[in-house]
């Protein structure tokens, strides 16, 4: 993963630069509590970008490209009901998973290409499994993928058949968490602590002075999934919210929320190293996307960014 990591405040945005008589005396001023704004102001600051890579969506060796087209290769078109997409929360409901699967297998029945990708796929992946119920060594492909061919209905076979399908849609067909180092963002220390003086501490009632992480996320991939980022700097947790990702839609919100709140001891951890943790959950698959299963293996535009800014709620201090 790559961070763009932007400047979080420029100078002429914030206080505007001038010449100062040095006869007036600035001495005497009482400077603890000046604030810029009140309970009613609005500040959005940009934070970062964060790059994900199609290489970096991945599990067990395999990345996201490649485990998009195995599902293509298992899942019948069209889906039942002309249906645009799978819902893998459901796989498990028997009714569900059943479906789909006996789409496959009228498919199978009526297609020589669909019944020979299976037969080629349960040869790459399943053939310890498959090789005593076919009766032929595993050892010989072209002999295995013509008796699964001529067997694939047995109800043994038939069986694994269903139990390899709903295995691979259930467990398979998902992502290992994003883990990074972030490392330190270019803020100065002087607007940490204009940010972090007079931000209200955890569990004040009706808070006015507020920081909240919030931005919006932009997937390519045809899937829809539950992002669950966690941002931590040792064992503190500095935040840690859920956003969910629509396939369906150009971008998707990281919503300002309680969730999103961070503190003056978080926004300082933040700042000066963190690592993040983004559990991925899969909910809805769009088979068929051409677009992104014909990428090269080995492209590496980013498929998912993830913008994030700060939003402070409430007067900023000035310390001079």
């Amino acid at each position: 993963m790559k961070f763009k990591f932007l400047c979080l405040l420029c100078a002429s945005g914030w206080l505007a630069t001038a010449c100062v008589d040095n006869n007036y005396d600035f001495g005497k001023l009482e400077t603890d509590n000046i604030v810029i704004g009140d309970a009613t102001s609005v500040t959005e600051m940009p934070l970062a970008t964060v790059y994900v890579s199609m290489s970096e969506i991945a599990s067990n060796q395999s990345d996201i490209l490649a485990l998009c087209r195995k599902a293509d290769k298992w899942l019948p078109a069209p889906l039942p009901a002309n249906a645009d997409y799978i819902d893998l929360t459901q796989i498990n409901d028997p009714g569900y998973s059943g479906e789909i699967f006996d789409a496959l297998i009228a498919q199978m029945d009526s297609d020589p290409e669909k019944l020979d990708a299976i037969a080629a796929l349960v040869y790459e992946e399943y053939a310890p499994e498959f090789s005593e119920l076919l009766g032929v060594p595993a050892s010989q492909p072209e002999l295995f993928e013509e008796a699964f061919r001529i067997g694939y209905k047995e109800p043994a076979v038939n069986e694994e058949l269903r139990n390899c399908f709903i295995g691979f849609l259930s467990a398979d067909l998902h992502v290992e968490p994003f883990n990074y180092d972030i490392g330190s963002i270019n803020i100065s220390n002087d607007v940490v602590d204009m940010l972090a003086d007079n931000l209200d501490p955890e569990g004040t009632p009706d808070p006015v002075n507020t920081l909240n992480l919030a931005g919006e996320i932009v997937s390519k991939l045809p899937i829809s999934m539950q992002f669950s980022p966690t941002f931590r700097s040792g064992s503190y947790e500095i935040v840690s919210f859920d956003a969910y990702i629509d396939a369906m839609s150009d971008s998707c919100p990281i919503a300002e929320s309680e969730q999103t709140r961070i503190y003056a001891e978080g926004l300082r951890r933040l700042v000066n190293g963190a690592e993040i943790s983004i559990p991925v959950s899969f909910e809805k698959y769009y088979p068929g996307d051409s677009g992104f299963l014909n990428t090269p293996a080995d492209d590496q535009t980013p498929q998912i960014e993830i913008r994030l800014h700060l939003i402070k709620r409430g007067g900023i201090k000035i310390n001079f």
